[in-house]
């Protein structure tokens, strides 16, 4: 094809034929123009579909991710639920007297301050490497970048329950409660293996539960594990959107 040009053009030359000669370099610039466009197109479908395929990889490290961070969320949930309903039970002991049942719920176990350990290691990747301008739904990018500060606002809670359980209560029950009971009566330890007897283990029971202290401190650490579910609800409603916005990408 080149040779075939380059022939034609040097005939126009010799033929002093400038007109034809000047319409003939117009088409080829023309040509050498479309050629380029071209390779530019081509070009571009081609970054356009490595995007695509590293959008779709990144969207499926991503829901990976959310599915994990779900059931860490839902392990979290259960285990204020859990305390909170343990709390509760102690209250109501303490208001009917019940001293023996109050007695089959030890006074530290059940608190309830556990943490939400949801490693964001994909979306840090994303935002660190400036990947995550690869996901082409704008929704989805804006609540994938603000999900590691919502998951901080929960960890910050979290942090102040530690802070109240770690300063406040369980200080108080090391002044009012030898721990040396602690495996008593969860576990099935021998009455002589126990430092305490049973009835010295009520007698301490019976004292602390009278105190208004210990009561607020129920309450109070039924209240931090309300507050963290509350947190917890707001942040799976985050973590549904993304998760459906992340189905309904891989779908196209």
């Amino acid at each position: 094809m080149i040779s075939f040009l380059r022939k034609i053009r040097q005939k126009l030359l010799s033929q002093n034929k400038i007109s034809g000669y000047l319409l003939y370099a117009l088409g080829e610039i023309t040509l050498v123009v479309i050629g380029i466009l071209i390779a530019l197109q081509v070009n571009n479908w081609n970054l356009e579909r490595n995007d695509q395929i590293a959008e779709q990889k990144a969207l499926q490290d991503l829901k990976e991710e959310f599915e994990d961070q779900a059931k860490r969320l839902e392990y979290a949930r259960k285990r204020r639920e859990l305390s909170i309903a343990f709390f509760s039970r102690k209250l109501e002991f303490m208001k009917s007297g019940m001293l023996d049942s109050l007695m089959a719920h030890h006074p530290i176990l059940n608190l309830g301050n556990v943490t939400l350990n949801a490693p964001n290691g994909v979306i840090n990747s994303l935002i660190s490497s400036g990947q995550i301008n690869l996901i082409s739904n704008d929704s989805l990018k804006y609540r994938l970048a603000s999900w590691s500060e919502a998951v901080e606002d929960v960890r910050e809670e979290e942090d102040n329950h530690f802070r109240f359980v770690g300063t406040e209560f369980l200080p108080y029950l090391q002044r009012n409660l030898p721990l040396t009971i602690i495996n008593f009566p969860v576990t099935n330890s021998n009455p002589e293996h126990l430092f305490y007897s049973e009835s010295q283990v009520k007698g301490f029971y019976e004292k602390m539960i009278q105190e208004l202290e210990y009561q607020n401190y129920c309450v109070m650490n039924t209240n931090w594990n309300q507050i963290a579910i509350i947190e917890y609800n707001e942040l799976q409603d985050d973590l549904d959107h993304i998760r459906a916005l992340i189905e309904n990408e891989l779908k196209k």
